[in-house]
């Protein structure tokens, strides 16, 4: 009979722990890591050798360090791009990502800044062509500085010095 209880009470503890550990993930999920840790550490002292537990509060911890790193990793690359460095601006924003692939700040930075690159690298693309075109045109190769006029327009529709 005694066995009977203990076992009975055992799987009542068990119970209670596994419910313990669900509201633990249940908070992780919404991103409150350290209110997940401590449920999770109370899970630990109704059963203290749960290794589930143990190995929730360690993933908790590196995701903690994770989201700091990427938050910080994001920082620098704002610092990066007020200061006018779009590339080192976009590396740390990949790194951030890297670091933390649920950032969704630095998705949106790096987005726009591999968009603003892009530009750049067509706004250049499109002058040399331009430049090109001019100096055709001076030589006298009207034709060719034609060719190069509308490779600049069909580079960017929108450049004004090759209209």
């Amino acid at each position: 009979l005694d066995q009977m209880a203990g076992k009975a009470g055992n799987e009542a503890l068990h119970g209670q722990v596994k419910q313990v550990l669900r509201k633990g993930l249940d908070l992780y999920q919404e991103d409150k890591i350290d209110e997940a840790v401590k449920v999770w550490e109370e899970a630990l002292k109704l059963e203290p050798d749960n290794s589930q537990a143990r190995s929730y509060i360690k993933a908790a911890q590196e995701r903690k360090i994770a989201v700091a790193r990427g938050a910080s990793l994001v920082a620098n690359g704002v610092a990066a791009y007020q200061q006018g460095d779009l590339g080192t601006a976009v590396t740390m924003w990949e790194q951030a990502i890297a670091a933390d692939s649920h950032n969704e700040q630095a998705e949106q930075y790096l987005l726009e800044g591999r968009k603003q690159i892009k530009q750049r690298e067509a706004e250049l693309e499109a002058k040399q062509h331009f430049v090109s075109g001019a100096t055709f045109y001076q030589a006298g190769q009207v034709m060719e500085a034609g060719r190069e006029w509308t490779w600049a327009l069909k580079i960017l529709p929108d450049y004004p010095e090759a209209q």
